[in-house]
């Protein structure tokens, strides 16, 4: 009998343990599909962007510049 006993509780665990890690790996993997898709969009502007954009990044540096004594290190102007 308390073999038959123990052989029921081994076969729980393991189905238990099974269940848990099939959850487990279920949500890594979700939670790594949603690391991605933010991920994805989290890319550097291409050069035509930042051609187009540099008139306007150069104005929003120089109203830092005015608005909060910036030094512009690493600004446009600076080249940094």
């Amino acid at each position: 009998m308390w073999e038959v006993d123990k052989q029921n509780y081994d076969e729980e665990e393991k189905r238990l343990r099974e269940r848990i890690n099939r959850i487990n790996k279920e949500n890594s993997d979700y939670l790594m599909a949603q690391m991605r898709a933010k991920n994805k969009g989290t890319t550097k502007m291409s050069q035509m962007e930042m051609a187009m954009n540099k008139p306007l990044l150069r104005e929003v540096n120089q109203k830092l510049k005015v608005l909060s004594n910036y030094d512009g290190v690493g600004s446009i102007k600076s080249g940094q």
